[in-house]
């Protein structure tokens, strides 16, 4: 039996010329050279089935019921006015990407009103002979056409259920997003000179970054910053392992101690490989102490980039503790390093996403890994000093000191696709002028106002 099927619109069975039209047509139609096959069957496999559609009313009504979908169709227009019918037809085969040829009467001005792609238009003399090659070649697209449809339909579907899924992972990473800022503090501790400020910018909805800055006392304000390998979900869920972990103070009945800073990354790096050793996960942090009695730092690093001081010319330093890395070495033990912030200087923590924050030109290289289709790549620079000893000019507060170096992140390429999480703590001594703006109170006084 014939795969073809072509639809005859305007045509009736019982019309003698439509009759002999169609006939004359299936005589006609090309039959491919099997030589293993005789002459009659393959004349018979392969002409076309044909159904007449008397009108385009009942097509409507009925669609392609009690019929096979056709190959092609082929239509009749006897005249010039192209009625509202005639489109609905065109609108539906094109719906089914089923081709059509127009055999108009009228030729110049029925092509005239239709355009190229919807339908091949011929004259109603067209040659049959000519008219069978030009329905076979488009009838027998079609299998390849109805394939595609298929296919097509097939990746919208799967292309619905793949949007669905992004749109749910979306959301929970905007609510792990959320989770996650609920460990940062809501608000930056003021106690005598001390002033902080903070820059924090993920890489994506999380941050592989974390940083906590809390007073303990009186007289002592704790700060921590630390950044877990990596970054997206795997570093974000371990800074919330690092967040539960750090221990800064132990309180007893009537009494408390606060814990040194060797001693806070000790506990925080043990309870890292106590429940995470096999996994290979770690961090680098720096956790420390300011004493607003005398304005003495402490602080301990475990593998994290030397924090800078800043003095009150501009003149920048890096201030070095050694120590390993979170989550590597059992018993690990912490150095610390002391000095004192005089009025006017800055001691500035930051991960290790400044040092790729503020690329130079000449500071990308091709990266032919596989599968980064030869895509630049940043190298780490040491701009990132410079940046923040400008940010860090004396005249401006904590707040005006993250506002620049925010806005000279800003400026640099590719700022708003960051390859790393970014995050920035500035502790501030006041200078003389801020500090004797203050009321003259002690400590104690100042606290409990």
């Amino acid at each position: 039996m014939s795969h073809f099927s072509i639809a005859f619109f305007g045509y009736a069975p019982h019309r003698v010329d439509d009759a002999a039209f169609a006939r004359k047509l299936i005589e006609l139609w090309p039959n491919p050279v099997d030589k293993n096959q005789d002459a009659n069957e393959r004349k018979q496999d392969e002409q076309p089935h044909i159904e007449f559609i008397s009108s385009v009313d009942s097509f409507r009504e009925n669609g392609w019921s009690g019929i096979r979908e056709p190959s092609a169709c082929v239509i009749a227009v006897k005249n010039a006015d192209l009625d509202a019918k005639f489109f609905t037809l065109l609108d539906r085969l094109s719906q089914l990407a089923i081709p059509a040829i127009v055999l108009a009467e009228h030729y110049g001005e029925v092509a005239d009103r239709l355009m190229d792609d919807e339908v091949i238009v011929c004259p109603s003399t067209e040659p049959l002979p000519q008219l069978a090659l030009r329905l076979h070649a488009l009838a027998s697209r079609q299998h390849l056409i109805r394939e595609l449809r298929r296919d097509l339909l097939m990746a919208r579907r799967c292309q619905g259920g793949l949007h669905g899924e992004i749109l749910r992972i979306e959301e929970e990473l905007q609510l792990a997003a959320m989770i996650q800022r609920e460990f940062l503090p809501k608000k930056l501790p003021e106690l005598a000179e001390v002033r902080f400020g903070v820059l924090f910018r993920p890489a994506g909805y999380v941050s592989g970054d974390i940083y906590h800055i809390e007073r303990l006392d009186e007289n002592h304000i704790a700060f921590f910053l630390a950044d877990a390998v990596g970054h997206g979900v795997p570093a974000a869920l371990m800074t919330m392992v690092i967040a539960h972990s750090l221990t800064m103070k132990e309180i007893g009945i009537g009494s408390y101690r606060i814990i040194p800073p060797a001693d806070v990354l000790g506990h925080l790096n043990d309870s890292i490989i106590s429940h995470h050793a096999e996994n290979g996960r770690f961090a680098t942090a720096v956790y420390g102490l300011v004493d607003v009695r005398d304005y003495k730092i402490t602080f301990a690093a475990a593998g994290h980039p030397p924090p800078l001081r800043i003095d009150r010319n501009g003149e920048s330093e890096y201030i070095n503790g050694a120590g390993g890395l979170l989550g590597v070495f059992p018993n690990e033990i912490y150095d610390e390093t002391s000095f004192t912030l005089d009025r006017g200087d800055r001691f500035f923590l930051y991960s290790d996403g400044f040092e790729m924050a503020f690329p130079d030109h000449d500071d990308f290289v091709i990266d032919k890994t596989p599968g980064s289709n030869e895509k630049k790549r940043r190298l780490p620079t040491l701009r990132y000093i410079d940046e923040i000893r400008k940010a860090c000019k004396p005249g401006l507060d904590v707040d005006e000191t993250i506002a620049s170096l925010r806005h000279a992140v800003d400026q640099q390429p590719g700022s708003l696709h960051q390859i790393d999480d970014l995050t920035g703590i500035c502790l501030s001594r006041l200078t003389d002028a801020a500090a004797k703006g203050q009321p003259d109170q002690t400590i104690a006084e100042t606290i409990a106002a």
